[in-house]
């Protein structure tokens, strides 16, 4: 995990999550980093996990809504109302907007294969360019 928050960290737009220096292993169920839409030159996170799967790269997104909004908390599943609606949580929601994942079975790959997120994700991003045309 660590060689790839060093390789990942270093491409403008991907934030990385690192395991605090401290910390001798870390939990690896998957791996989670930030987009930056303003530093991919304004493509959406949706644009660049679309370009990252067309590289064959299965990267995805940790959550859309934050939980204290998911339907089944309003729907009387326990008996009695819940409401969230005065929740307002921004960084929450805007990780919602922006968190990218690689599942556990990706991360069990060869080198190589790892290697190969990395080369993605450095094709997308010098072909941003490209990008944004195709989605005016």
């Amino acid at each position: 995990m660590r060689w790839l928050d060093g390789w990942l960290g270093e491409v403008p737009g991907i934030k990385v999550t690192p395991l605090d220096p401290r910390a001798t292993r870390g939990g690896c169920h998957g791996y989670k980093a930030i987009f930056d839409s303003e530093e991919f030159e304004g493509i959406s996170r949706e644009t660049f996990l679309r370009a990252m799967r067309a590289e064959g790269i299965p990267m995805g997104y940790w959550y859309s809504t934050p939980m204290y909004r998911a339907a089944f908390l309003a729907s009387n599943l326990f008996g009695h109302d819940l409401n969230y609606d005065a929740v307002h949580c921004p960084e929450t929601e805007k990780i919602c907007q922006t968190g990218l994942s690689l599942s556990q079975n990706v991360l069990m790959a060869s080198e190589e294969d790892i290697e190969d997120i990395v080369k993605a994700v450095i094709k997308v991003r010098r072909n941003v360019a490209e990008l944004k045309s195709d989605t005016s």
